[in-house]
């Protein structure tokens, strides 16, 4: 077994668990060029690689490596995709890392192709079959992590998953140039790297958590910030006031009327608090049992049949849509920071309330529809004057457009006997698009 190999592949591990491709792509790249590069020809594995291109570095190879790994690399920046891919790379990242540390071998032993098609043993496999398992296990904390994190802000509103999607792509392009160079180092750093990663995921998913208070009825456990208890249905006389990411506050909400409206945009049970894990209008609380835009039923939670009407809620959102309309308007008027910070905004308090009920499949064809309209709009905010409706039409086309598609969905399924109440009124009477 070679001890250059070994600590090729573990380093590895830190690269494959961010990316599928990238990773893979650089070092074929390396490997292949690295002797004509200044920095890398010192590189302990440099010494070891063949004067011929393998099949991991050919020409056919490397190409088909930069293809992927560009459309890799737009799908980490789109937050649909990205949420996607967290879903299921753990595998194809073990995969990729496996692969590249055969690759990787056959490119700096002579010997490694023979070995491997007559008398290799297990130890002669082992850098790959443990770059492959460590991949994999790295890959699946840093995927909760992620997706602890998603739960607290699903459409990304903070930018912060976008900020850490680049943060990534830097840190694979800088990290595999200095395993080549101190393959020592970057263990150290990677072995630090994954325990900020278990870290960061303890904390996110214990958050909230340790905020839960008993209920004043039955001793349930509960969220500051919900309305009634799950267990027993006793209502909160006084629920907390809602974060800017759906977080419990520390304060009594001051407009308890519009508290459980206030839930459900930032996509928790409008009853217990809970967060809402479909991307649908129509779904049942895990926790409580309460249907969300389900038919009503008496009291004001209809027990576990049906919460809030879609209408209500509707009406919530388009109640800002004046004043964010003045707000985009003057920040339209600054060009360039203008645009961005006017667009950050409408999307927090405009648009992000209709999305978290939006499937993958609407919310792609809208989303995309929209940008090559305001790829047109950019442009003439660079112009004086006529500049300042542009962040407000991007605003209004937003707005409309996602709310129509929420209440075209919110209205569609509902049925008389679908919700248990036989006789009721049909769910879709109750708004028009």
């Amino acid at each position: 077994m070679n001890p250059t190999l070994l600590i090729n592949g573990l380093g590895s591990i830190g690269f494959f668990s961010t990316r599928i491709f990238l990773p893979a792509l650089i070092t074929a790249l390396f490997i292949r060029f690295g002797a004509d590069i200044p920095l890398l020809h010192y590189s302990p594995l440099m010494a070891h690689v063949q004067s011929h291109p393998a099949w991991f570095t050919s020409d056919a190879s490397i190409a088909i490596l930069t293809a992927l790994s560009i459309l890799e690399f737009l799908a980490q920046k789109n937050p649909d995709a990205r949420r996607l891919m967290h879903e299921f790379d753990a595998g194809a990242k073990g995969i990729m890392a496996l692969l590249t540390a055969l690759g990787v071998a056959s490119a700096t032993d002579t010997k490694f192709v023979a070995q491997t098609m007559h008398q290799a043993g297990l130890s002669d496999h082992f850098p790959a079959i443990l770059a492959a398992i460590g991949t994999i296990g790295v890959a699946r904390v840093r995927g909760a992590a992620l997706s602890a994190l998603h739960e607290i802000d699903p459409d990304d509103m903070l930018r912060l998953q976008h900020l850490i999607s680049w943060a990534e792509d830097g840190w694979v392009v800088v990290g595999m140039l200095l395993l080549f160079l101190s393959p020592v180092l970057m263990l150290f750093l990677i072995g630090i790297a994954v325990g900020l990663l278990l870290a960061v995921r303890r904390y996110l998913e214990s958050i909230e958590e340790h905020t839960r208070i008993p209920c004043a009825s039955c001793g349930t456990l509960i969220y500051p910030c919900a309305t009634a208890c799950p267990n027993c249905k006793t209502p909160v006389a006084q629920p907390h006031a809602i974060g800017l990411l759906g977080q419990s506050k520390d304060c009594v909400d001051p407009a308890p009327a519009k508290h459980a409206l206030r839930l459900i945009e930032k996509k928790r049970c409008p009853l217990c608090a809970s967060r809402l894990r479909e991307r649908t209008p129509h779904q049942t609380c895990g926790t409580c049992g309460l249907t969300l835009f389900g038919l009503s039923g008496p009291g004001p939670h209809a027990g576990t049949q049906g919460g809030p009407q879609a209408g209500p809620y509707v009406d919530f959102i388009s109640e800002r849509l004046p004043v964010a309309l003045g707000i985009s308007t003057a920040l339209s008027l600054i060009p360039l920071v203008g645009l961005l910070v006017g667009s950050i905004y409408y999307q927090f308090v405009l648009v992000y309330p209709f999305t978290n009920y939006l499937p993958f499949h609407r919310r792609f064809v809208l989303k995309w529809g929209i940008r090559i309209l305001f790829v047109i709009l950019f442009f003439f905010q660079l112009v004086p004057v006529v500049g300042a409706v542009v962040v407000p039409a991007m605003a209004l086309i937003s707005f409309l457009a996602y709310r129509s598609a929420f209440i075209k969905l919110a209205t569609a399924r509902v049925h008389p006997t679908t919700d248990g109440l036989p006789g009721a009124p049909r769910a879709h009477a109750e708004l028009q698009p």
